[in-house]
């Protein structure tokens, strides 16, 4: 060319890409990189036409090289906008991701330096270990928490029978993926550890504590069991996070089994009691935190009154009618020589029993605050109202009877309600059959069976093999009399009928034994 006018075939092959004629505007570009061959801008554009043009590979070695001249001349954000076009059209390319993971680091990005070093590493694990290998560990070596490089390369090291160097990646990523929250992949990678090292401690308390915090108590517990005893049975760590499963199964006497055990094991026994207390609260177990304080020796009362009243206290901010809670707070109380707050205690709980009709309990608690005041006669009031009412219940409890026909019979029972004048109704129930003899003072006024009624039924009744019974105190109202005899005279008529009855089968079967 006879006149080089750069401005001008740039001007000229841009209007021709707007045009969409795109092999012409190559060509133009093609004659400004033969007087500058290293005219970056032009590179790009070249290249991206190229590539538009399905001439791929000359399309891409354009870009290739223009992104090297900017790196050359410092331009490192260019190069890497570059590059990651080029990955576009290439994605697994191995030596451009290692070039553009080297310019993140070089513009101070390492996050976007470990995520490209990891895709290389992924592309290279599929075609060669040892090269994913070598891009996993240069992860590592620029974020060395990075839990994802730590996986895969405990992965990578597991294929090339590297054991130690697996379980030490495995360890670490497991403990950053607990430390990020993700529980789940954190119990993988810390179970292949055990696998290889069943005995590190370090790693089974961080199961221990994976599983607690993925609510998988009962897993946590065949994982504690399963572990070798040495030293499972005296590492304090250890039973502390038996004790926390046990709690969070609700098994009631084996934590404080375990409790009593551990607060043996340490110079302040209640250090061990309110740790596992206040996990309790935390966990809404009120009932159990109440259980747990019952191990507290009464000499430790006075040391650990105030501690004791803040457990307490919490407990019945949220639940104020809970029983335990109200009664060892009167315990307290009492010891602590707090008459009035023992009173205030006693007021609450007798509400409570009242309100839940737990008449013995009422009456038993006024009997201990009777003691502590002697001279007040509500509380004796008090004392004989609930002595009628559980009076009146006792009567109540021997009219419930219930039975089998089998251990007595009918007659007998009938005779047993007449001399106790009983008063209600006496059920049997054969198969899917029932049938009901109502009494009043003792004396039957009524039955019902299938279709009989009256006095015929008490035949009928009599005549059942077996079946079970119960009586209930209760005589409906409005009930119709239909026996009118005593109840001796409608026994022994159904038992002369039964008998009679007999007598013809009996002489039935032996005339037909004659003949």
């Amino acid at each position: 060319m006879l006149f080089y006018n750069k401005a001008r075939l740039k001007k000229s092959g841009e209007k021709l890409v707007a045009q969409g004629q795109l092999d012409k505007a190559v060509a133009v570009f093609d004659k400004i990189l033969a007087h500058e061959p290293e005219e970056t801008d032009i590179l790009f554009l070249a290249g991206e036409l190229k590539i538009r043009l399905k001439q791929r590979e000359s399309g891409l070695a354009l870009l290739h090289k223009a992104a090297s001249l900017y790196d050359q001349g410092n331009e490192t954000q260019k190069a890497i906008s570059i590059f990651k076009k080029y990955l576009q059209h290439d994605p697994d390319n191995l030596d451009i991701l290692s070039k553009l993971a080297d310019l993140h680091l070089k513009a101070g990005h390492p996050g976007e330096t470990s995520q490209t070093l990891l895709r290389a590493a992924a592309v290279a694990s599929a075609k060669d270990p040892s090269q994913a290998i070598y891009y996993y560990e240069k992860v590592l070596k620029h974020e060395p928490d990075n839990p994802e490089g730590l996986a895969s390369l405990a992965e990578l090291y597991l294929k090339q029978k590297l054991i130690p160097k697996a379980v030490e990646c495995s360890f670490r990523a497991g403990q950053k993926f607990f430390e990020k929250g993700n529980y789940a992949k954190s119990y993988m990678h810390l179970y292949t550890v055990i696998q290889h090292e069943p005995d590190n401690l370090s790693a089974n308390l961080m199961i221990l504590e994976t599983l607690i915090r993925l609510q998988s108590y009962e897993d946590a517990l065949v994982h504690w069991n399963a572990m070798s005893q040495g030293e499972k049975e005296t590492d304090l760590k250890l039973l502390q996070y038996r004790g926390d499963i046990l709690l969070e199964l609700g098994r009631k006497d084996e934590l404080k089994n375990l409790v009593h055990k551990m607060s043996f094991m340490v110079p302040d026994s209640y250090t061990v009691i309110f740790r596992f207390v206040d996990r309790a609260l935390g966990s809404k177990r009120h009932a159990m935190a109440v259980e747990l304080l019952d191990l507290l020796d009464l000499s430790q009362y006075h040391s650990f009154s105030s501690k004791i009243t803040e457990a307490l206290s919490r407990i019945l901010a949220e639940d104020e009618d809970n029983v335990g809670a109200l009664q060892k707070m009167a315990e307290l109380k009492i010891f602590t020589g707090d008459i009035q707050g023992v009173t205030s205690m006693y007021a609450k709980l007798y509400q409570n029993f009242l309100k839940n009709e737990d008449h013995r309990r009422a009456y038993q608690l006024l009997e201990k605050w009777l003691n502590l005041e002697e001279s007040n006669d509500w509380i004796r009031q008090e004392m004989r109202r609930l002595k009628l009412i559980l009076d009146e219940k006792s009567d109540r409890n021997l009219d419930l009877m219930r039975g089998k026909l089998e251990e007595i019979s009918l007659a007998d029972l009938i005779q047993m309600l007449e001399s106790a004048r009983k008063t209600g109704v006496l059920q049997i129930r054969y198969t899917d059959r029932v049938g009901k003899i109502y009494f009043n003072k003792g004396a039957m006024i009524h039955a019902a069976y299938l279709d009989s009624i009256g006095a015929d039924t008490i035949y009928h009744l009599l005549k059942l093999p077996g079946g079970d019974f119960t009586f209930d105190p209760n005589l409906p109202a409005g009930l119709v009399t239909s026996i009118q005899h005593s109840n001796t005279q409608v026994v022994l008529d159904a038992l002369r009928v039964i008998d009679e009855e007999t007598h013809r089968l009996r002489e039935s079967g032996e005339a037909s034994d004659a003949t």
